[in-house]
């Protein structure tokens, strides 16, 4: 049994999110699907971690990695209490306009984008491969560790190309990655790679959004284009 075969066999639940008070927390459905893809992978003999950003949920194992998108926001009624517990009372919200996209479908569209304009290669490729039992998609999405992992220089040409073309155009990624992605695909393909990224509009670039493919490749992995101005 896989991953991808226990995630077909939960009922993937309606209103996953984070917690707007507490990002590192989730909404109830979110955490209740957090806890049983834990005991499904245990009953499986399979390792998983899970992890998530504003967008999207995320499980790993081993070298296999599986997104499930968002759906809404789990945020609280501030002048709202338990008069019980007095604790503050939560709701949840599908209403806010960044979660009317699925940023999981998104990124597929993105990487086909990428693969017609020949640049897919600095792409983690994302697709679905699968459903759940109550027709949810499940992505997968190539692996990748994050920049901040490893410890890698480039050559003292790329690194001076770099910093040439950061003085003329903006340029979404950190210098020193940035370099690295020169070292290895060339100028002329990282130039495309920028225009790329503007004309398709793929913002939200920081550091824990792109790093390196197990072939040790610069890969940008996370191009969904979460936009936190919408909602905070």
């Amino acid at each position: 049994m896989t991953m991808l075969d226990v995630l077909k066999g939960i009922n993937i639940p309606d209103e996953m999110g984070i917690n707007d008070d507490d990002s590192s927390d989730l909404s109830p459905n979110a955490a209740w699907f957090d806890g049983e893809v834990y005991y499904q992978a245990r009953k499986a003999e399979l390792p998983v971690h899970t992890d998530w950003g504003c967008s999207q949920f995320v499980i790993i194992s081993g070298k296999d990695v599986y997104k499930l998108p968002f759906d809404g926001l789990w945020y609280p009624g501030y002048d709202e209490k338990d008069w019980e517990t007095d604790e503050v009372i939560h709701h949840y919200d599908d209403s806010f306009e960044n979660y009317a996209v699925n940023h999981c479908a998104k990124a597929v569209d993105v990487y086909q984008c990428a693969v017609v304009e020949g640049v897919d290669k600095i792409f983690a490729k994302m697709e679905i491969a699968g459903y759940s039992i109550n027709k949810c998609a499940i992505y997968k999405q190539e692996y990748a560790t994050t920049w901040l992992d490893e410890d890698k220089k480039a050559s003292d040409e790329s690194t001076s190309k770099a910093k040439e073309i950061e003085s003329k155009q903006h340029v979404p990624f950190d210098s020193d990655w940035f370099a690295l992605a020169i070292d290895w695909y060339g100028f002329s393909f990282m130039q495309r790679v920028l225009d790329f990224i503007e004309e398709y509009e793929v913002d939200d670039l920081h550091r824990n959004n792109y790093g390196f493919a197990e072939d040790g490749r610069p890969i940008v992995y996370d191009y969904c284009s979460y936009d936190n101005s919408v909602v905070f």
